[in-house]
């Protein structure tokens, strides 16, 4: 599932790209399409861009707790796992 939202996220990349192109900006149909196509992607794309912020917390969270003496840090650090756990829970 996630190889196929990056596919999604990668295409909507590309396509915002497009958008820049002065043929492409200039060609109604084709902005058309593309805006259209954009439409279709951009839930898919949310979904991944979300996806990757709570692996990066889980991998931050984690990396904390296995370096960190200070306590006050390891409990913040314990809650922030926790919740991106449940986080990733919902999303896969």
């Amino acid at each position: 599932m996630i190889d196929k939202l990056k596919k999604l996220s990668d295409e909507y990349a590309d396509l915002q790209e497009q958008l820049m192109v002065p043929s492409v900006s200039s060609n109604p149909s084709e902005l058309k399409r593309i805006g259209q196509r954009l439409g279709q992607l951009e839930n898919g794309k949310n979904l991944y861009d979300e996806y990757v912020k709570v692996e990066r917390v889980i991998a931050d969270s984690k990396e904390i707790l296995n370096s960190e003496n200070d306590a006050d840090m390891r409990e913040f650090a314990k809650q922030e796992l926790s919740a991106a756990e449940a986080s990733m829970e919902i999303l896969m």
